[in-house]
């Protein structure tokens, strides 16, 4: 029970004229009573029957005092339903639940359950049936193959790159879709139990197949750029392209010649818009503005691609000069009303 609203509650001041109630608030530390028991009449209704100093007051003896944290400023810093809790004990299940990203889109929402991990601690054995078992809740912009990859994904720990490497190789996800885009982030960018190691120092448990620099090379490189260069020649694809770029970025951390895929990601789309460009000059004025935002956003989308990782002085000025031809093209032409 919080002493703040039982106050608030039973307390008015008649020493203003019309009476006010005055209100008492919270701070993060608040006082709090161990018990939830309160009173809801004290001693005799009537004067007449007060028959001891007693009568008519209540002393909450049986109420102890206690302070309780309802949280800081921050938003990660308090509770879902804003109660009390103990920062001192914050688990593994709360903080993954906090952290992991939400899918904002309403027609993917229904699939929020397959982004969770918390670890092999707190997972049910269960969990890896649930897209099998749940396959009537599948959304329609999923097919059957799909959903069961999506439910799968994260379903385990230390399964999440090997279903990653089997999703990317059978192509049994839309990777256009921006609910996958943070699926696979998530999968990617989650750090999960670290471990020490006398070679590295420290490693990802969750992640210790990229410690075998030949599975990295071999298996991942090959499968990485069979995509790549599946989408070279799809710019209606390039979707798909963005989140291609980020994994192989990702990758390039344990070994740099996925940079080199990086690199082709970032040709192709350069590419893609140069071709634009031949379209522009024979477009009637009004398809002008839309060819030439597409155009802008393949320029930025191979910035992307270079500036994530670890750039190269050559990478920096293929970024310098994409950067001054997207600007350029944006704002350069005012007689369209581009901006």
């Amino acid at each position: 029970m919080s002493w703040t609203d039982f106050y608030n509650e039973n307390r008015s001041c008649d020493y203003y004229r019309p009476s006010v109630m005055l209100k008492a608030t919270d701070s993060s530390i608040y006082l709090r009573a161990v018990s939830n028991t309160k009173p809801y009449s004290v001693g005799p209704r009537l004067v007449d029957e007060c028959i001891s100093e007693s009568d008519g007051i209540w002393y909450p003896d049986s109420l102890k005092p206690r302070m309780a944290w309802k949280g800081g400023p921050l938003d990660w810093d308090r509770h879902f339903n804003e109660d009390e809790f103990d920062p001192f004990k914050a688990t593994d299940l709360w903080s993954s639940n906090y952290f992991t990203e939400r899918l904002q889109e309403k027609e993917s929402q229904c699939m929020q359950w397959a982004m969770f991990q918390s670890g092999s601690d707190d997972i049910c054995s269960s969990r890896g049936n649930r897209s099998i078992a749940s396959q009537s809740d599948k959304p329609e912009w999923l097919t059957k193959v799909e959903y069961l990859t999506f439910g799968k994904m994260r379903a385990f720990p230390y399964t999440q790159l090997r279903n990653l490497c089997v999703a990317l190789t059978e192509r049994t996800l839309p990777f256009s879709h921006t609910a996958v885009h943070v699926l696979l982030r998530q999968t990617a960018y989650h750090l999960g139990d670290i471990g020490v190691s006398n070679a590295n120092g420290c490693c990802y448990k969750w992640k210790k197949d990229l410690y075998d620099g030949h599975l990295l090379t071999k298996e991942w490189y090959g499968i990485l750029k069979s995509f790549v260069d599946d989408l070279a020649e799809s710019p209606q694809n390039y979707m798909a392209a963005q989140i291609l770029g980020e994994l192989v970025n990702f990758f390039s951390q344990w070994n740099i010649a996925f940079r080199d895929l990086s690199r082709h990601l970032a040709l192709s789309f350069t590419k893609w818009a140069d071709v634009l460009e031949d379209r522009i000059v024979k477009s009637k004025p009004s398809d002008i503005p839309f060819l030439r935002s597409r155009q802008v956003i393949y320029y930025r989308h191979a910035i992307l691609f270079l500036a994530n990782g670890t750039p190269s002085e050559s990478d920096i000025k293929a970024i310098v000069k994409l950067s001054a031809k997207a600007h350029n093209l944006l704002f350069g032409d005012n007689a369209l009303d581009e901006v």
